[in-house]
């Protein structure tokens, strides 16, 4: 009797275990599944981002290119319209002759 208890028991044991194990080799399916389309969409979205970085440092170098033209327009225009000492003093020599002609205009006048 002994024997066959021990049978059954272990006949018992093994059939848990085997359902046991298929439960898990179920479970273990589901979640390498879940697991390879949550890398695959992380690829995807890496992909993404690394087209994008690259869209964005091309649009830097663009204007970057854009800057440094313009700074070197604008030194070229800053030339022409901002006077330099010498200019300014022949400015203010010629406001002194239009403010005395003008004070000289106005004594005529009176």
């Amino acid at each position: 009797m002994d024997i066959g208890r021990k049978m059954a028991e272990t006949s018992a044991a093994e059939a848990e275990s085997r359902a046991e194990f298929k439960a898990f080799s179920a479970d273990s399916k589901t979640d390498m599944a879940s697991k390879q389309s949550d890398a695959a969409h992380l690829e995807e979205k890496k992909e993404q981002q690394a087209k994008a970085l690259a869209q964005k440092q091309a649009d830097l170098a663009s204007s970057q290119s854009e800057l440094g033209s313009a700074t070197g327009y604008f030194e070229e225009l800053k030339k022409q319209c901002i006077s330099p000492e010498a200019d300014a003093a022949k400015a203010e020599a010629h406001r002194q002759e239009e403010i005395a002609k003008l004070k000289t205009a106005l004594k005529e006048l009176e």
